[in-house]
């Protein structure tokens, strides 16, 4: 049985009126604590999709915070097969873009004075080549699997986070 008097609901409405004061402080301190974790969450995301180490998804990433407003932002530029653990075979080029699925670009070739960027041929000429790209992390943020993952993530943590710091406050007062 829960028994209250008023003295005890008038102190606990005193102490959340207090809290209620410092709530714009408490939003802002999650939001930067949520922009500051959202880095880690979009690399841990997109790593444990595609086959791209977090140091070059951390490259193409952007996160800012304004007012309650974290924004997440990737660049477009293209990552080219290298970088997803690509090698010369003797059929062409191999890369695993996707975990667990590895591809191979035939006739894919790798000169060695491009320091192994994986090479193309357009047509039946020698030239022109082009640079064999997969997906750019911007591209990866924005796949259906990495961005539900991430908003799910983001919205966890943010709840996380601002019950713990409500609580916080509530026995300061």
């Amino acid at each position: 049985m829960i028994k209250a008097d008023t003295t005890a609901i008038s102190t606990l409405a005193k102490r959340l009126q207090a809290v209620a004061k410092d709530q714009p402080k408490v939003f802002a301190q999650v939001t930067a604590s949520v922009a500051r974790a959202s880095r880690t969450e979009a690399k841990r995301e997109v790593t444990a999709i595609y086959g791209l180490k977090q140091a070059r998804v951390d490259q193409g990433l952007t996160v800012t915070h304004a007012g309650y407003t974290v924004t997440t932002t990737a660049k477009a530029r293209g990552v080219t097969l290298r970088e997803f653990g690509g090698k010369q075979t003797a059929k062409g080029y191999s890369a695993t873009v996707r975990r667990g699925a590895r591809k191979l670009n035939r006739g894919g070739f790798t000169p060695t004075k491009f320091a192994g960027v994986p090479f193309k041929r357009e047509g039946a000429a020698r030239l022109p080549i082009k640079v064999l790209y997969g997906p750019s992390v911007a591209t990866m943020l924005r796949t259906r699997e990495v961005s539900e993952r991430f908003v799910v993530a983001q919205a966890n943590r943010a709840r996380r986070e601002l019950t713990q710091r409500i609580f916080r406050e509530l026995k300061r007062r």
